[in-house]
């Protein structure tokens, strides 16, 4: 029974050591922290006027919306998207060649399931499908699509 009341108090003895010791060297809880958000410039996507977003690839010219599964590649702090596998590696190797000849479309409103384009005419607000005959001006990296060769016309036309 001693030996009992031996080993009692010395565990007693420990743990009151040990409990404000413990006490002592928890750690202080983790301040809350803000995770910073980094936007990169996507510098061959364009957007339709219900914000979805689609892209031009630069070596291929193909189109195809911006989804977390598109393969991209980072040049100079920008994104740019690409139609296909194939096409990153000689982006990567001479991306200044791809980017001068790349054209993005500048008044396109829609983009429908089958990934036909309708376009809103600048000059008469007209709403129109994109088609082989439809007029176009390249201007600044930009294409704007035209109802008639009229508007295409009065939209190259300076304003007096």
């Amino acid at each position: 029974m001693k030996t009992n009341t031996l080993w009692l108090g010395i565990l007693i003895a420990l743990l009151i050591a040990v409990i404000p010791a413990m006490a002592e060297t928890a750690p202080a809880p983790a301040e809350p922290t803000t995770t910073a958000v980094v936007v990169i410039p996507e510098g061959n996507v364009w957007t339709t006027a219900d914000g979805e977003k689609f892209f031009t690839c630069p070596v291929m010219g193909g189109e195809g919306e911006v989804t977390r599964a598109s393969g991209y590649s980072d040049i100079a702090g920008v994104r740019y998207y690409h139609c296909c596998a194939s096409c990153i590696a000689p982006f990567r190797s001479n991306s200044a060649k791809w980017l001068k000849e790349l054209v993005l479309p500048a008044n396109i409103e829609i983009v429908d399931e089958d990934g036909n384009k309708l376009f809103k005419d600048p000059v008469d607000g007209k709403i129109l499908p994109v088609q082989d005959e439809t007029d176009y001006l390249d201007k600044d990296g930009k294409r704007w699509y035209f109802a008639s060769k009229a508007n295409l016309t009065k939209f190259q036309t300076p304003a007096n």
